[in-house]
């Protein structure tokens, strides 16, 4: 919006004031808002990612609770339908692997077509190795802590 301003009663000599923003200005902001998002995103996806392998984790953790707590009670592991196996969560599935009496190994596996697909399972052992396979590759390479 413009308003003509005048000096006196001639508006020959008058000016106007113009309030609003530049195209200019307008341009600069949009790319520091671009700039700003380009950075924002991909470290919150990141942590998104992070958070819900870390939930797996967590599961992982309390089902090894339960099997350490079931072979003190029995002197032997529970098998899958005794701990409730599998168990699939919107990320996840979980369930045992290499199981028997005397060990097992629960392993976290990414579900096909989430968010959490190529971030690599997780697996604990009977032996408390908590490992992740990063790579995506079967290797199992990396503790937990290397996350």
């Amino acid at each position: 919006m413009c308003t003509r301003y005048t000096s006196g009663s001639s508006t020959r000599y008058g000016s106007i004031l113009c309030a609003g923003f530049s195209l200019i200005e307008l341009i600069i902001v949009l790319l520091i808002t671009a700039a700003l998002a380009a950075i924002a995103i991909p470290t919150y996806s990141d942590h998104v990612v992070r958070s819900r392998r870390s939930d797996a984790m967590t599961q992982l953790l309390r089902l090894h609770s339960d099997q350490e707590n079931f072979f003190s009670a029995k002197g032997r592991y529970a098998d899958a339908t005794e701990l409730g196996l599998p168990i699939t969560t919107r990320y996840y599935r979980i369930g045992l692997s290499d199981s028997s009496p005397t060990s097992y190994s629960l392993l976290a596996t990414p579900l096909a077509g989430s968010s959490q697909e190529g971030n690599g399972s997780l697996r604990i052992s009977s032996f408390g190795m908590a490992e992740w396979d990063k790579l995506n590759d079967g290797s199992f390479a990396y503790l937990w802590e290397d996350r």
